[in-house]
Order: structure tokens, then sequence, then C-alpha cells
């Protein structure tokens, strides 16, 4: 309409203009009607489009510029798949003074409902168990195992889970070493339902704790074994599922409970699973040091000492590089974690991180090629 317009305003002054004109033969007018070009509709859609073409132009360059925002098209959740990965590459380092990092960061759209066919999963659930690690693992045939079980007030809370899941056996049951907020419940389990066999550090302790463990577990019938990692070294449990020791490593001593934690690799197709109990940094570099990328790369990575300062060292998650991470954390602990500076270490490689303190108990099931998460209530 706007060319429109231009194109005929001069026509219709100049038109007012010969109306008055007595002779309109021998006027400038009279000429301007006689030669004027017929306008066509085919010049006002040319016209058109030549102006919608510029305005667009004008449109791509404000975004490019950041002028305007980019629009969103579609349904966010719709655009992840299981399949889709983190690149994991370093960012720039953020702000400290401008980022809180004692947050919880995770994006809603990863966390997906897993397969409708259990026969085919890997199916990890970590429980809530406060300030403390439990983790309930269901194999593709059925197999099951317990790795590490809270401490001793969190049995109604795990065997309610065990319950649910119709777990009366646990095939493999694992200490990763010998703290009161990872096995305080686990005798009282040996108590009421069948362990075949219990695997735990040579590290012991002399604690309460420890030893009414142990005696319940020898009471029940349960196969105990002392294990460490030497060349290749794996706990059998299913025959699709590799279950490897990776700390600690023999020949190597340890200065503490923690740095001796009982660390597994459970591989699963292409899927994997790093447990590291309450790993300690000096404990990780040995690990770096003995074991190639490959070794270490993991998919999934339960974070160690429940996100302390003294874990998770920049060295040991560059080597594992999950795509995702999991703490099991007590909300409001009294020793603050997890640290704002561990935090910041896995956001530097863009890890996104599943708070027990945040989300509850954590359900992570594979398939041989791919993984889901949700929060379990």
């Amino acid at each position: 309409m706007l060319f429109y317009g231009l194109y005929h305003i001069p026509y219709r002054v100049l038109r007012i203009k010969c109306e008055n004109d007595n002779d309109m033969t021998h006027t400038p007018c009279y000429n301007y009607f006689m030669n004027r070009p017929k306008f066509e509709k085919r010049e006002l859609y040319t016209m058109l489009l030549i102006l919608f073409a510029a305005l667009l132009i004008c449109y791509i360059l404000l975004i490019a510029l950041g002028e305007l925002p980019m629009p969103i098209i579609g349904d966010l959740d719709a655009q992840q798949t299981p399949t889709e990965q983190p690149t994991n590459q370093p960012t720039d380092e953020p702000d400290p003074q401008t980022t809180d990092f004692s947050t919880p960061y995770f994006t809603p759209s990863v966390i997906l409902q897993p397969s409708n066919d259990p026969s085919k999963l890997l199916q990890v659930y970590f429980i809530d168990v406060g300030q403390g690690d439990c983790a309930i693992l269901i194999s593709p045939n059925g197999e099951t195992m317990l790795i590490d079980g809270g401490e001793l007030g969190n049995y109604d809370t795990i065997s309610g889970y065990l319950d649910e899941l119709d777990i009366d056996d646990i095939d493999v049951m694992v200490a990763t070493h010998a703290h009161s907020d990872h096995i305080g419940s686990l005798g009282t389990i040996a108590d009421n339902y069948a362990v075949e066999t219990f695997y735990t550090t040579k590290y012991d302790s002399s604690s309460k704790t420890y030893e009414n463990m142990m005696e319940s577990l020898r009471e029940n019938g349960a196969e105990i074994k002392h294990i460490s990692a030497e060349l290749d070294t794996y706990i059998p449990w299913d025959d699709d599922i590799t279950v490897r020791v990776m700390s600690p490593i023999k020949g190597i001593k340890y200065s503490d409970l923690n740095d001796s934690s009982l660390v597994l690799k459970i591989t699963y197709g292409t899927q994997s699973l790093m447990m590291t109990g309450d790993l300690g940094e000096s404990a990780e570099s040995i690990m770096v040091d003995t074991y190639s990328n490959s070794d270490l790369q993991s998919t999934v990575l339960k974070v160690a000492h429940h996100g302390s300062e003294t874990s998770s060292s920049q060295e040991f998650i560059n080597a594992v590089s999950p795509q995702i991470a999991i703490i099991s954390v007590g909300e409001g602990n009294k020793y603050g974690h997890p640290r704002p500076e561990t935090l910041k270490r896995f956001k530097l490689r863009s890890i996104e991180l599943f708070r027990t303190d945040k989300l509850g108990s954590i359900l992570v099931s594979f398939t041989e090629d791919s993984y889901t998460l949700k929060p379990h209530v």
C-alpha cells in the first residue's frame, strides 16, 4: 500500500490541477496523462516482495548482533534424546564473583522416562540416605547388587526399596570402605536378606559398626572377600555386565580409609558407571597415573565423598569425563557438602550434576547404548 500511494499521489495532484485548466491539450498535464505508464498489480507485488526481503535481512542482522533474542521453535523437551551427549569441552572459567556454585544445576530436559522393558536394562537406584551412600543395582538378567548401606538409621529406608523392588536375595554386597555412613545398615540387612557374596577392601576398622557388620555376615553364611585391583580384576555378577575393580591398587599403601575406597567401573555395552566411595585426591591421582583415559572414562560418575573439596580433582574429572554425575549428600549437612569449589570443577567441564538432597532418590537406567535418568519417588 505504501508503494501504491507513492505511485498515485503525483497523479491525483496533477489531475486536480489539470481539471482547472481550460485546454488540457496544451498543458503539461495532458502530456502526463497521455504518456503515463499503466500501473499493473505485478509491479505492486514486486515492490512488496522487495520490502519484505529488506525487512527480513534487517531482522536477521539484529539477531546476529544480539539486539533481538533467538526465537524458540518447538518443544525443548522433545528435542532432547538419550543419545544426545554433552561435548564436555572445557569452557571459559566463569567469574567467581558473579557465579553461584553453591546451588545445584541440571537441565530438566535430560530427566527422561526409562524403557518400559526392564529385562533389557541395568537399573541403578541411588537411594537418598542423607549424608551417606547407598545404591541398589538390578542387572538385565535379574542379578542384584547393593553398594554401601548408609548409616544404621537408614535401614528402614533401604529395606523399603528392597521390598518395593521384590528383592529377597542380594547376590553381591559391597562396602566401599569402613566408615559408618557407608556400612551402617549393612549388618542389619545381612540379618534380614540373604547375602551371597560380600566384597570389601583389606582396610578394616576397629569400630563397633564394622565389627557388627562382619559378625552378621559370617553368622548368615555370606562369602566374604577382601579385594584389591590387580591387572584386570573383576567381580563376577552378570554375564552381560563387567564389574572391574579400579582401586585400591595392590602394592600401594593408602593413608586413610577414604583413599582406600573400593572403586568399581560397571560396564554394560557402551555405557558405564564409576562408583567411587569416598576416594580422595591423592588416590585419584594414583588412578590417573595407573590407567589410560579409556580405562577411566565413564558415562556416569558417582561423585566421591559427597562432593567434598578433598575429592574430585580437575585431573580426575577430566580423565573420567562423565556425561553426568550423581552426588549422594544430606540436605543442610554440617560439612557444607557439596563444596562450591567442587561444583565449580564439574561446571567448568559442562558436566550436569544430580543431587539426592535436591531430587531425593535417583534412578539411572542403562541400555547397552544409552541411559535415562529420573527422580525415583
